[in-house]
């Protein structure tokens, strides 16, 4: 008699060992926004609390938290949830640009958000730099400009 390895055996044989990776995930993702909230002269514990961390994250990085209302995009069917991508991914070039980080570092965290925002709070050389507040104004002038 042959026994055919389905994935629903799999998740049933291996449940400890996903759970021991999303934990980890979990912790690392705290951790770093923990840190990075401290470095960005913030207490930490407002970089782990849902959502108001997404507000205070904007405050700092845009001028204004409530662009942080775009996340409620997703919930707009096929566009909504590329609006949130893009915006997710600008949000993270912002903050890479203000530790003085490269592109490459932006890519990190787009990818792969919990491991870079740990690398991030952890490197003792990369320090927090105001970035000027982003206003519609500004978009204007940089679109007219090309």
């Amino acid at each position: 008699m042959y026994y055919y390895f389905t994935a629903i055996d799999f998740i049933y044989h291996y449940f400890w060992l996903i759970q021991l990776i999303l934990l980890a995930v979990l912790a690392m993702s705290l951790i770093g926004n923990w840190l990075v909230y401290q470095k960005m002269g913030l207490a930490g514990w407002q970089g782990i609390i849902p959502f108001y961390n997404l507000y205070v994250l904007y405050e700092k990085l845009y001028g204004n938290g409530m662009y942080a209302l775009i996340y409620l995009a997703v919930f707009v069917p096929m566009i909504g949830g590329l609006a949130v991508f893009a915006a997710n991914a600008y949000t993270e070039y912002r903050l890479a640009q203000s530790f003085r980080k490269d592109i490459g570092f932006t890519i990190g965290l787009v990818l792969c958000g919990p491991v870079f925002r740990l690398l991030l709070g952890l490197d003792r050389r990369a320090k927090y730099h105001q970035l000027p507040p982003l206003s519609l104004s500004d978009i204007e002038s940089r679109l007219k400009k090309k």
